[in-house]
């Protein structure tokens, strides 16, 4: 068997593995038993969670007698002891997990709320249990998050670090190519910082790719979340509260500012309010206009991206076309659409689930990304990866598929995110809120945001609206 220990440390999440050898089948299930390892995800229980003092002491029971004659459990006897009396632990099987599994071990004992997430768990694998067809067991699953500290996906020593971008490698690996030479200085965000993700790190992303994505692609799906940003104080990198400035308001550290109408005739309120108003009971819609354009194909292409840069290497082999496309250096398809789902609970780290398809049958996408930030949840197949799919043209039949039968419970809008030039964004609001309005200037309101709530949260663009 290989052991595996995922344990808390001073506010991190960290897993350990061994493997044992020489065991007998009786020997291995007295192990099971007495450390309450867990088998299998779903015969998980609370009692599989340990604190450090306890699971040293049934491992001073059970463990170190039997590391007398059995040698390879004395590193897992050491590694138990060096855990700290407070901490949380599971000990676990891996021969009996799969990837994602694992690390949902890891995000319930991160959280330390097992009973929580064991409910939702259980509703997912109802769900997959459901399935007659064998859909599920198609597709391998992984899954990226931010826990809250550094983490980091790829090679760790530079010099044997290859961009999974551009391919370009330091030091350099074939003679007479000094072109092909590049630096991995900066830290280079695996989901871009602006969504919440502070500490999952790229090690194969080299300065010039990442530079080149910050300059033209991110700023779309930052521009697509500025509101959400503001809204919810997210702060930037010096550690300040942004200032977001739309065509017709003005977010600034938590105060609000609404012009009554904005440039593109947009109503800003859904009825007239004044200074020393007060928004009625039943809320009022909000129409928050943006003052960047957002090039759709542009937000698809970062989610794109940060499957790239998170997938394990031996998954990359399929992106090689999908690379040239986020790079622009492919004439653009008519790709897919996005499905976006609009009334998701609020997470302040976004999460990407990447669904990669184990065999050979085109009646599914080979590769969807589902990625959740903020208040929303973005669905989309990764293009170009031919000849594992059917072509661009063709992918939407399998991709509606997908959708229905791995996510049927969720309302998901269906969107074109074919659109190369800039598109207005419309963000709508019910806003709640007891407090009156105050008097900014004639054609202005102010509201602290800390007065208002916020309900029912949409995305729209205005029709036919297209910044040159």
């Amino acid at each position: 068997m290989t052991i595996v220990l995922i344990y808390t440390e001073q506010g991190k999440t960290l897993s350990w593995e061994k493997e044992i050898f020489g065991l007998s089948s009786a020997q291995n299930e007295e192990l099971w038993a007495h450390l309450w390892m867990v088998l299998t995800f779903i015969s998980m229980s609370e009692k599989c969670f340990h604190k450090g003092m306890e699971l040293k002491n049934l491992s001073a029971k059970y463990l170190v007698p039997l590391s007398s004659t059995e040698k390879s459990l004395v590193g897992v006897v050491n590694k138990i002891n060096s855990i700290g009396d407070g901490e949380t632990v599971v000990v676990l099987d891996k021969r009996q997990f799969k990837m994602e599994e694992i690390f949902y071990m890891k995000l319930i004992c991160h959280y330390g709320q097992p009973g929580k997430y064991l409910e939702q768990w259980d509703a997912i694998f109802a769900v997959m249990g459901r399935s007659q067809n064998g859909f599920w067991r198609r597709y391998k699953t992984y899954t990226f998050t931010d826990f809250g500290y550094p983490e980091y996906i790829g090679e760790v020593e530079k010099d044997k670090r290859v961009c999974r971008f551009c391919g370009k490698s330091n030091p350099v690996r074939v003679k007479n190519h000094s072109h092909d030479k590049v630096i991995f200085k900066d830290r280079s965000h695996a989901i871009s910082y602006c969504l919440g993700n502070e500490n999952l790190y790229s090690n194969e992303e080299c300065d010039e790719c990442n530079h080149w994505f910050g300059k033209n692609i991110e700023p779309d799906i930052e521009h697509r979340f500025s509101v959400y940003r503001a809204i919810h104080r997210f702060k930037n990198r010096e550690n300040n509260e942004r200032i977001t400035e739309g065509d017709n308001f003005v977010i600034d550290h938590g105060t609000l500012t609404f012009v009554k109408e904005s440039a593109f005739g947009v109503k800003t309120f859904s009825r007239s309010l004044n200074p020393g108003d007060i928004i009625p009971p039943e809320g009022v819609m909000a129409n928050l206009v943006g003052k960047d354009g957002c090039v759709h194909a542009n937000v698809y292409r970062c989610i794109a991206k940060y499957v790239i840069a998170c997938l394990p290497k031996d998954e990359l082999h399929a992106f090689q076309n999908t690379i040239e496309w986020v790079f622009k250096r492919k004439k653009p398809a008519h790709l897919p659409p996005m499905y976006r789902y609009e009334d998701a609970s609020f997470v302040s780290r976004p999460l990407l689930r990447v669904f990669v398809r184990k065999d050979a049958k085109k009646d599914l996408p080979y590769c969807v990304a589902v990625l959740r930030a903020m208040d929303m949840v973005y669905c989309c197949a990764i293009p170009y990866c031919q000849p594992l799919d059917v072509g661009n043209s063709l992918l939407h039949i399998p991709m509606d598929i997908f959708v229905k039968k791995y996510y049927n419970d969720l309302r998901f809008k269906v969107e074109d995110f074919n659109i190369e030039t800039p598109q207005i964004v419309v963000n709508h609001y019910i806003l709640h809120s007891d407090k009156p309005l105050q008097a900014y200037n004639k054609q202005s309101v102010q509201v602290k945001a800390d007065d208002i709530n916020w309900t029912k949260l949409v995305i729209n663009e205005k029709d036919g609206t297209t910044i040159q």
